[in-house]
């Protein structure tokens, strides 16, 4: 329906608060024209890359494989962290179809050299690096055991070991930390003791409605105003942008890093020569493209909204929240491969 593409260019540390860079990440010794992996990237990832690289492959590559490539292998960063916090199964899941839309953009002759699975295989577990790693099997065999043990003597045994400890002393402090720390502020926040059963006040499907909307994101458009008037949202949109309510951190950091931007575009935009929204210099663009592939930029205005339904709608059904967070992640993202233009890349001796 909508995609985002992310488009590096130089990211630097402003005063919007930044995500730290992994240690563990990517670099490029210039002197001895060698790239050094982070731990746990296999050799064939590493020749994959380079191959990729040097085809123009993983250019090819959509913005969103990119990326996902990028902050999995050219950092520690785990799959679950590498995907924004997906399930481990679905975030795996997606770095093998990243790594497998590569490999299919690889020329015939050297796409022949990573047919084997080995080359789907992830990073190597600290585990395994480090050597303490257990066998499922052994791992089965500890939980059973550890069942086997937590009787119910045993239990009341760690019990009993455990009230053993619990002196006078002990639970007095205990007891007044609790006192001291139950204010009332505490209390109305987290209790409903004082204010009868817990069923009394209960929500009835209008008023569940309602606070569901005003959760969404307040002092918003609802999800309703905007479907039956996406124009009337992606004005609202552009007001708000373009107003002193927009965050400040975001404008100023893309200020500061003029060649940073987001850009919101329809499906095949770049095929069809489409014309889209970017958010670009702290402002929103309206880029038209020529056939020749020549893009002309001119400021976001409430008259190319009404002359261009497409992108009205698109952009009128996303709400404040959707934005600013597209905007924020787009400033967390980096370029880990972000060497000048002009270095070149070796693979790291294995």
């Amino acid at each position: 329906m909508f995609w985002i593409r992310f488009c590096f260019g130089d990211i630097m540390q402003d005063s919007m608060r930044v995500e730290a860079q992994p240690k563990n990440a990517i670099y490029s010794i210039v002197s001895s024209h060698q790239t050094v992996y982070p731990e746990g990237v296999r050799p064939v990832t590493q020749n994959l890359l380079q191959d990729g690289f040097q085809t123009g492959a993983f250019d090819r590559l959509s913005s969103q494989n990119q990326e996902l490539l990028t902050r999995y292998f050219g950092t520690s960063l785990s799959a679950k962290k590498a995907t924004g916090g997906l399930a481990s199964t679905t975030a795996r899941l997606r770095i093998v179809r990243a790594i497998t839309s590569l490999r299919d953009g690889l020329p015939e002759d050297v796409r022949q050299k990573y047919l084997d699975k080995e080359v789907l295989r992830l990073k190597e577990t600290p585990s395994t690096r480090t050597g303490w790693y257990h066998k499922p099997e052994t791992v089965r065999t500890l939980k059973r055991k550890a069942k086997e043990r937590a009787t119910l003597e045993y239990r009341k045994k760690q019990s009993l070991t455990t009230k053993g400890f619990m002196t006078k002393e002990v639970t007095d402090k205990i007891s007044k930390t609790a006192r001291e720390r139950m204010t009332k502020r505490r209390r109305d926040k987290i209790g409903r003791s004082l204010k009868g059963p817990r069923n009394r006040y209960q929500y009835t499907s209008d008023k569940a409605r309602e606070a569901s909307m005003a959760r969404w994101h307040p002092t918003d458009l609802t999800v309703e105003q905007r479907t039956s008037d996406p124009l009337a949202g992606a004005i609202f949109n552009l007001n708000y942008i373009n107003g002193e309510d927009f965050p400040k951190e975001i404008r100023a950091y893309f200020e500061a890093n003029p060649k940073t931007h987001l850009e919101w575009m329809p499906i095949l935009a770049l095929a069809r020569r489409l014309p889209f929204l970017r958010y670009q210099e702290g402002q929103l663009w309206y880029i038209t493209v020529a056939l020749d592939g020549k893009e002309t930029k001119k400021p976001l205005t409430v008259d190319l909204l009404r002359l261009d339904p497409d992108n009205a709608i698109r952009f009128g059904l996303l709400s404040k929240k959707a934005i600013e967070k597209a905007l924020e992640i787009r400033i967390r993202s980096t370029s880990l491969f972000s060497q000048s233009p002009d270095t070149i890349l070796f693979q790291a001796k294995p």
